[in-house]
């Protein structure tokens, strides 16, 4: 549980850009695997927000 707890905790970090240091990649792929999630989290955002948008307006 542990394990995965800390998971959420470095993936809402990065996506919040908090980046507080305590965790971060080592290696290129690594870094390049973050750097994916980050896109994809704010892409996702902004998906909600869009699909949201578009519900209360109609």
């Amino acid at each position: 549980m542990n394990y995965l707890w800390n998971c959420f905790y470095f993936s809402f970090s990065t996506f919040t850009t908090v980046g507080l240091g305590d965790w971060y990649p080592t290696g290129n792929l690594n870094r390049a695997i973050v750097m994916i999630e980050g896109a994809l989290g704010w892409l996702s955002l902004g998906l909600f927000i869009t699909t949201y948008a578009n519900v209360l307006l109609r």
